[in-house]
């Protein structure tokens, strides 16, 4: 159930949602019934702003709503088994103009993708009605935010300086300490993790201040030079030297912080066998200023859609139990028999939870779908 408290500030006034009924038969009625029978707050919030458009002049339609609304931005809901000939060019019209999202609720079963916010997926495909208050929030969620942020992987000196400003920022505020992190007196956080790991922000779109970030690590991944010599470039020219004792070669773990798990070795030697390529997420932050406006559930689901682009089909990451509400939000699962007591730094019970990256299409939906 969507709570209203989480679904509101999703939904204002200028938003509005567009039903087009372009299947015959169930699906269609479905969404429909979804729209009547929705939860009464929800329902209430969304009652004065649905419209059902027939398919047979959909495209004519919402790009006439398009031209004609200034402020007003759309939801689209297609019920159709495959995608309609003519939703390719409205949802490049309402991508070119900002002005809304497309939901494409199938017929084919074959169809499954999870609710996703990401700034990376320009199309999203379900085939079960059931879920579409989940889609229609991520939807949502994923308008607003890429209005006003701009996701992409760090390059230059400046950006990985506000990057490991921020995460000594963040740890200092909640108080965390670890054999395997630096907390120095000179405001970056650091570890040998970071010459090889890929980094990703959040940055506002008018001021380019990172808001939010995490990173990936891959177990006997390649050695990225070029990210070493700009890493240690940013050491060099705000002073930093004393940092770069960190990133010294020596024996480390493979895994950030996963050692304290007993079986996770087993965990992992299963993945290996199994040929499922892996990464560990980690360090998923935002800036304390930014919380609560779902800035890090936007960050997780591009990072997961990042990798699955990538060709990764599985994510981990270890985490303090109270944080496992949110990654569930992200489609992260608890994996049972990987918990501890005491997570290192914090004292707090943790576990490791797990993502599975692909998402499937039946035929004919690929080359529309993964652009």
């Amino acid at each position: 159930m969507l709570y209203p408290s989480v679904f509101q500030p999703f939904m204002p006034p200028s938003v509005k949602l567009l039903i087009v009924s372009a299947a015959p038969g169930q699906q269609a009625l479905l969404v429909r019934k979804w729209a009547h029978t929705a939860p009464k707050p929800l329902k209430e919030s969304i009652e004065k702003r649905v419209e059902y458009i027939s398919e047979s002049n959909a495209e004519d339609e919402l790009l006439r709503k398009s031209a004609e609304s200034r402020e007003s931005r759309f939801v689209v809901v297609v019920a159709s088994y495959a995608p309609p000939p003519w939703l390719r060019s409205v949802h490049s019209r309402l991508r070119l103009q900002e002005k809304g999202e497309v939901l494409l609720c199938s017929t084919n079963r074959q169809v499954n993708t999870t609710p996703s916010s990401s700034l990376l997926r320009n199309y999203i495909t379900f085939s079960d009605p059931t879920n579409l208050e989940k889609h229609l929030r991520k939807a949502v969620l994923r308008q607003m935010t890429r209005q006003a942020y701009q996701f992409r992987e760090l390059k230059t000196t400046e950006e990985f300086a506000g990057y490991f400003e921020l995460r000594h920022r963040v740890w200092q505020e909640i108080g965390y300490e670890s054999q395997y992190i630096v907390l120095s007196d000179v405001d970056w956080e650091l570890d040998h993790f970071d010459l090889d790991a890929r980094h990703f922000g959040l940055f506002e779109r008018e001021s380019s201040e990172l808001l939010a970030c995490g990173r990936f690590i891959e177990p006997f991944g390649r050695q990225n030079d070029n990210q070493r010599n700009v890493i240690q470039e940013a050491l060099h020219r705000e002073g930093k030297e004393s940092l770069i004792k960190v990133l010294q070669p020596g024996p480390i773990p493979q895994f950030d912080f996963l050692s304290v798990f007993p079986k996770f070795g087993e965990y992992y030697r299963e993945l290996i066998t199994k040929r499922i390529k892996s990464l560990e997420a980690s360090r998923i932050m935002v800036r304390k200023e930014k919380r609560n406006k779902h800035l890090g559930e936007t960050m997780m689901d591009t990072l997961c859609s990042w990798a699955s682009k990538k060709q990764y089909d599985h994510l981990f990451l270890a985490c303090a139990v109270k944080h496992t509400p949110f990654y569930k939000k992200c489609s992260f699962n608890e994996v049972a028999h990987l918990k501890c007591k005491k997570f290192p730094g914090t004292n707090q019970p943790a576990v490791v939870m797990e993502c599975q990256l692909h998402p499937t299409y039946g035929p004919g939906f690929e080359n529309w779908m993964l652009q």
